[in-house]
């Protein structure tokens, strides 16, 4: 009787600790399954870069809009080639550096940017032009409630600025700022279309992990979900937001219909194109919104410069800067602005601020990078020393974790470059040569020899250091 108990004992024993392992087994499943998740300050250094290119390729599609309507350029001559197609091409050069695999988050956003600047830059007659698509095709994302609460704030943010620069603009007659205006207007529309059809990501809810894995997925039809998403901040909600914002975006030009309106811009019309999203602003950042050059009849306002640019001379003048132009290296951007040099400890920097509000900071070695293109290169390790008497610890040898550090990184950058290198050479492949015009396929294959020059390089590093952790370390790392 005792050996009975004691083996039915055992059987629950054995049998509570089978259901243990498979639950584990379970909950490590459905983890590896999970995409990786992040918060939105993760997120928003790759959000604003991918809207800063969105912005690009939709600039690019109203200067194409532009030039047939009114007859400045054919689809085959240079300008519309450089102003366009190269400009498309640049943008998918751009979105190639982001480190975003399958499971991120941003995925299938930049990879649906990827595919429209593709069809962009590709174009090369007026059947190709007049099928092409007015914005990139709708995306799959998964965020919280708590991230997508954060989006929708800080694009409130950007449309806030976006106005106050787009009443320079108007008092101005500046067309190509507009331009801009409302490109990055339809690329802040874009990002929240693909907000507002956002799936809740919550770890108890399983069936949006297959979102995340938009490689494997069909690509969504040209409308986006009927079911909508109801994100709020402040008592804004998006579908109204997005509502208000549709015509100060679609101002300066209509996609396709070729209403660009390249005559003298009225102040009126740009006020009325605000008058539904004005009051959301206003509730979602709790002051009014200011109407820069906006007189009462019968006044008269001397021209003088707009809070923010008049902040951002102020600010130049404290880091004892000069304005000025000057090379700029690494913008995603061919927009003009104000330009600011300054010194930061020895070294010798730049900070722009388009006509259209873009910031963007660089310089030499040590200054602050802001909104610039990913670096692809890494300065080449430092010689190495001459050889020693074989040591017998890690920490004798110069076994550091600097030394795995720099390894991990040039194999990330070889990574990196490779992948440029191919979508370089899928632009090229399917480059069709226009009828007349110069050196448009020719371009873009000098583009793509110098990102396989750029590999090369990356890869000679590499085996840098690779020889250095090899004879420091003694064998790579599993």
């Amino acid at each position: 009787m005792e050996t009975h108990m004691s083996f039915f004992k055992n059987t629950k024993v054995i049998a509570g600790f089978v259901a243990l392992v498979v639950i584990a087994g379970v909950a490590i499943t459905i983890f590896l399954k999970l995409p990786k998740t992040s918060n939105y300050q993760d997120l928003a250094k790759d959000i604003n870069f991918i809207q800063e290119n969105t912005a690009e390729v939709f600039a690019a599609q109203s200067s194409g809009d532009e030039f047939l309507a009114t007859g400045k350029a054919n689809i085959d001559s240079e300008i519309f080639i450089n102003a366009v197609n190269n400009k498309a091409a640049n943008v998918i050069t751009n979105l190639a550096t982001l480190d975003v695999s399958e499971k991120d988050t941003l995925y299938d956003y930049n990879l649906s940017l990827k595919e429209w600047a593709t069809e962009i830059s590709s174009v090369h007659d007026i059947k190709n032009w007049e099928a092409t698509f007015e914005e990139p095709r709708p995306f799959t994302m998964s965020l919280t409630n708590a991230e997508a609460q954060e989006a929708l704030k800080v694009s409130i943010e950007k449309i806030e600025i976006l106005k106050e620069f787009g009443d320079v603009a108007i008092i101005q007659n500046d067309k190509e700022t507009l331009r801009y205006i409302s490109a990055k207007l339809m690329a802040q529309l874009y990002w929240l279309k693909g907000l507002e059809a956002s799936t809740n990501q919550s770890l108890f809810k399983l069936s949006y992990s297959k979102t995340a894995y938009a490689a494997f997925l069909p690509h969504p039809k040209r409308t986006w979900p009927t079911v909508r998403r109801n994100v709020c901040y402040k008592g804004v909600c998006i579908t109204d937001f997005v509502r208000s914002i549709e015509p100060a975006s679609k101002f300066a030009w209509s996609a396709k219909t070729y209403s660009y309106k390249y005559g003298p811009a009225s102040t009126k019309e740009w006020q009325d194109s605000w008058k539904d999203a004005k009051p959301l602003i206003e509730s979602a950042g709790g002051q009014a919104l200011p109407c820069f050059g906006c007189v009462s009849e019968g006044q008269k306002e001397e021209a003088k410069y707009s809070p923010s640019v008049q902040s951002f001379f102020d600010e130049c003048s404290q880091k004892g800067g000069t304005t000025g132009g000057g090379v700029k290296e690494r913008l995603p951007t061919t927009e003009s602005g104000y330009s600011c040099n300054y010194p930061s400890g020895k070294s010798a920097c730049w900070d722009l601020l388009t006509y259209s509000g873009g910031r963007y900071m660089g310089g030499n070695p040590g200054c602050p990078e802001q909104n610039l293109v990913p670096k692809v290169i890494i300065v080449a390790p430092t010689e190495e020393k001459p050889a020693v008497a074989p040591p017998k610890s890690n920490t004798e040898t110069g076994c550091s974790d600097d030394i795995k550090a720099q390894l991990k990184e040039a194999d990330a950058l070889v990574k990196q470059a490779e992948s440029v290198v191919q979508q370089s050479e899928s632009v090229v492949n399917s480059c069709v040569p226009p009828k007349t015009g110069p050196n448009y396929c020719a371009t873009l294959k000098a583009q793509w020899q110098t990102s396989r020059a750029t590999l090369d390089t990356a890869k000679a590093d590499y085996e840098k250091a690779k020889a250095d952790y090899l004879k420091k370390c003694g064998q790579l790392p599993q």
